[in-house]
């Protein structure tokens, strides 16, 4: 016997993956789009660009949205257990009267106060794209 090996004998599967790797292109040789795809793609980049930045000024102002409505929520989460705790020590009826009076005028003007902030930011948010952010329209 040789020293040298013999090739393997080739079996369908092996014909196949040989035929298979013969066939496929050369990726240095092949455009990676054609031309007609790369002229669209490059017509499309301002359309592509400014759709971009309405959606970064629409996640901006939906962020700002959320982040108000979380500072609302904890304020008022936190001024409602405070009022719990004044009816709580409440002495008599007239002075707890008067606690209850004081947390719902309260309560009340924070509501609309915050409704009125919320609806600015929202009709801020709706008057993009081209304009400045909401945050810069609304007073806090």
């Amino acid at each position: 016997m040789s020293d040298i090996e013999a090739a393997p004998t080739p079996t369908p599967r092996r014909r196949k993956a040989a035929t298979a790797a013969a066939a496929e292109p050369s990726l240095s040789t092949e455009p990676s789009m054609p031309a007609e795809m790369s002229a669209s793609a490059e017509a499309s980049a301002p359309t592509m660009a400014a759709g971009s930045q309405v959606m970064g000024q629409w996640l901006s102002g939906m962020t700002e949205l959320s982040q108000e409505i979380a500072r609302f929520t904890q304020q008022r989460l936190q001024e409602d257990a405070e009022a719990w705790m004044r009816l709580a020590s409440c002495r008599s009826v007239e002075e707890a009267f008067a606690c209850q009076q004081h947390f719902a005028e309260t309560a009340m003007k924070q509501y609309f106060d915050e409704a009125t902030r919320l609806q600015q930011l929202l009709a801020g948010l709706a008057s993009w794209p081209g304009s400045a952010p909401p945050s810069s329209r609304v007073a806090a």
